[in-house]
């Protein structure tokens, strides 16, 4: 079970939480400023080429401070690319080599794009769909990595746009899927294309229950395709052998209830693979995350729940398999009571977590240090390594204060 040892509160906590958190980072703010300044950039890291930490590599998003989540990540022609959420200028992306940064794509915020918030790689092309709350969302893709085209006919959120983003991203029997949002009521819906540029529908509408509104995340597993919903209410999660018919097997119609039978468990944010198990994170923003797991996609254990002992800790938001642990990146928005994100991770991915950012870090406390830093959005392997993308608080009244999103590399532990 992971544990949480704590909770450390600033002397802001005094003005409470309910409806003073504006004051409450007001006073942080300042306090932040009187001791360390703003940061407009960053200080690498001194480490050891064998022992084993975090260093910054990216300034401060990017140079651009309105780059507040690096929402999305991936490995693509011997770089790593990262997308962003901005929506004050438009989303960007940006590569790394291992040494230096490059932008590589960059959409107007006039177009209703304000995010990258998936990518995928699937036959000789990366895949990045964004946000878009205007006219739909969209989809872009490249063979070069820097020179890139809207794939046609998912514009505009294949031509609803109230299908306003792009979620879960999966290859399953040579095809390409791709789960979208839709919260107007209508339901999440899922895609497919072989060529990347033909695309048909696959399901009904929120698997015949509009109140699943979004297909939040794909994987595969046991030779079956996983699909797990955002939900008005409880999560659903559904499996096919085919792409095309879909069994529940959590929710109202199989032996797993809906949430897990937590109530207000309404996001599946992330499936992932395990040695030899599939886990399930979700977003919970009343009694904090779960983590359940399976062998055979019927029946699930429950590794952690209430947060992992602290509430304020929303989101199981990505999993990463790196060097025989299990990684787990978190949201924790109570920048307010001084928490943040964290990263743990977990040999046998059941107990025995160890807290590497957060309370009572080994490296840092939460969000590296900054609390702003709410979350751990996207992690990936890249070059033996592991890097992490930061998400900072987005509201308005953080905006005095927030230095925008940060990308950690994780060195290892195998010397060269």
């Amino acid at each position: 079970m992971l544990a949480h040892h704590g909770r450390p509160f600033l002397l802001i906590a005094m003005l409470g939480w309910e409806g003073r958190m504006r004051e409450s980072l007001f006073a942080l703010g300042v306090i932040w400023a009187a001791i360390v300044g703003v940061s407009t950039g960053y200080t690498p890291l001194a480490v050891a080429a064998c022992d084993p930490g975090f260093t910054q590599v990216n300034d401060d998003g990017f140079g651009d401070r309105n780059n507040l989540y690096a929402w999305s990540m991936e490995a693509f022609g011997g770089y790593l690319y990262v997308g962003t959420l901005n929506n004050i200028e438009g989303p960007q992306i940006w590569r790394w080599d291992g040494t230096t940064w490059e932008e590589v794509l960059r959409l107007d915020v006039a177009t209703g794009n304000t995010g990258f918030r998936t990518m995928q790689v699937f036959k000789g092309w990366l895949y990045a769909s964004t946000v878009n709350e205007e006219q739909g969302a969209e989809l872009w893709r490249t063979q070069d990595g820097t020179t890139w085209e809207a794939v046609q006919a998912a514009m505009h959120g294949f031509g609803d746009p109230l299908n306003t983003s792009f979620r879960g991203m999966a290859i399953f029997k040579r095809q390409l899927y791709l789960g979208v949002q839709n919260q107007s009521g209508s339901g999440g819906q899922l895609w497919r294309t072989r060529d990347g540029a033909r695309w048909r529908p696959v399901n009904q509408d929120g698997f015949g229950d509009t109140s699943n509104n979004s297909v939040h995340s794909l994987d595969v597993f046991g030779g079956m395709l996983y699909a797990g919903t955002g939900n008005d209410s409880q999560l659903q999660i559904f499996r096919s052998s085919d792409g095309r018919t879909f069994q529940q097997v959590v929710g109202t119609n199989a032996e797993v209830p809906a949430g897990f039978g937590i109530p207000k468990n309404q996001n599946a944010v992330q499936l992932f693979n395990y040695n030899g198990q599939m886990y399930v994170g979700t977003v919970d923003i009343t009694l904090g995350f779960s983590v359940f797991r399976t062998t055979d996609g019927i029946n699930y254990d429950k590794i952690a729940s209430g947060g992992g002992g602290d509430p304020d800790n929303y989101f199981a938001w990505r999993f990463a398999d790196y060097q025989d642990y299990l990684w787990l990146g978190i949201g924790n928005f109570n920048t307010a009571g001084g928490e943040g994100g964290s990263i743990l991770r977990s040999q046998d991915g059941r107990k025995n977590w160890e807290t590497l950012v957060g309370f009572d870090g080994t490296y840092f406390s939460y969000g590296f240090d900054q609390p702003l830093n709410w979350g751990i959005r996207s992690i990936k392997e890249f070059n033996n390594k592991l890097y992490f993308g930061t998400a900072q608080c987005w509201k308005a009244y953080c905006d005095p204060y927030t230095t925008a999103t940060q990308i950690w590399e994780w060195s290892g532990e195998t010397c060269p």
